[in-house]
């Protein structure tokens, strides 16, 4: 059962200078903790938007975020007490304090102690996280006999250390299959499943479980669903005249693809390959059922169209869901595919 810190307990931390967040040796981080932070409560008057920015301050930009203006700094690493950003969030000026009275927009104790922290902690910070190389963390150095198996479980024991959260006790073997097989296959398992599992004594008997699970047809019927979600899967259009269409193929390769754990099932290059090289096959037997995911998209069905903006449409359609992180790869394939069309 879940731990957590009484009344009392938390006064007495609010009291003694703590946080609510953790202790202060505790790393905030910018992307995870503080981003948001910014985002929902800054960004509207000092973001993107050129509408609506005020005093020229976008704090969405590093170099602004960290640069002098006039006689202050916004962010000072290691100082909250000398920058700006923090002077106003915790002012008691009604002309200074930020974010303003009239904006509806309201900081925590949690949040500004966060931001607090963050700059305290010398104000490191990420870009998009989409962009940044992942590295391999430190093993936390945790003590616990009997919990920690793996790795994993170090990192999962030190986030329940840090919030004083004590692990759940393992649960037992009936539960145990019952979570894994709605996890992997999205159905109960067997009272033959169940049985076999409570009479294997060993030591691999879960991960022997969880292996026959994935060999599963049914995994790869769980895993697309979401993909097929994403595509906006149904048999029929689902607009105005709510069309029937026979796509069956496409959600049965998908399916395909989990299950022989392809390493690709619908990234734009295969797309884009199959469209342009029709002549060549995607490595699965089926040279066209790939594009399935951008025939999934709006179809202009009425004579007149344009041809070059509904393909240009579709395009940023099939990237958009596909998650191509560069735009000039899109352009490339509207030029291509547009010059196809004609």
């Amino acid at each position: 059962m879940r731990r957590v810190l009484s009344a009392t307990v938390m006064a007495g931390v609010l009291f003694a200078g703590g946080s609510v967040f953790g202790a202060d040796d505790e790393k905030v981080d910018f992307d995870r903790d503080v981003k948001g932070i910014l985002s929902d409560n800054c960004f509207k008057c000092h973001g993107p938007d050129d509408k609506d920015r005020k005093e020229e301050l976008r704090l969405d930009l590093r170099e602004q975020l960290f640069a002098k203006r006039g006689d202050h700094f916004t962010v000072v690493p290691g100082k909250p007490g000398e920058s700006e950003l923090f002077k106003r969030i915790v002012s008691d000026d009604e002309f200074a304090k930020m974010p303003p009275p009239d904006s509806g927009k309201t900081l925590t104790k949690k949040q500004i102690d966060i931001i607090r922290k963050w700059i305290a902690q010398g104000a490191e910070w990420k870009g998009h996280w989409a962009y940044t190389s992942v590295k391999r963390p430190a093993v936390v150095n945790v003590k616990r006999p009997g919990f920690v198996r793996n790795e994993i479980d170090r990192f999962v024991l030190g986030s329940l250390n840090r919030k004083r959260v004590a692990p759940a006790n393992e649960a037992d073997r009936i539960t145990l299959i019952r979570r894994l097989s709605f996890d992997l296959t999205g159905l109960p398992p067997t009272t033959a499943q169940v049985t076999d599992f409570l009479a294997d004594k060993s030591d691999g008997a879960y991960e022997a479980l969880v292996d026959r699970l994935l060999r599963s047809p049914h995994f790869g019927e769980r895993m697309a669903l979401y993909w097929l979600d994403q595509v906006r899967y149904a048999d029929t259009g689902g607009y105005h005249s709510d069309n029937h269409r026979d796509v069956w193929l496409y959600r049965d390769y998908v399916i395909k693809s989990f299950n022989e754990n392809l390493p690709s099932i619908n990234s734009p290059s295969n797309n884009w390959q199959v469209i342009c090289c029709p002549n060549q096959h995607d490595g699965n037997g089926s040279p066209r059922v790939t594009t399935g995911c951008s025939k999934r998209l709006r179809k202009v069905a009425r004579r007149g169209k344009n041809i070059r903006q509904n393909t240009t449409l579709t395009v940023c359609g099939t990237f958009r869901k596909s998650g191509w992180p560069r735009p000039w790869d899109a352009r490339n394939a509207i030029t291509t595919s547009s010059t196809r069309s004609q």
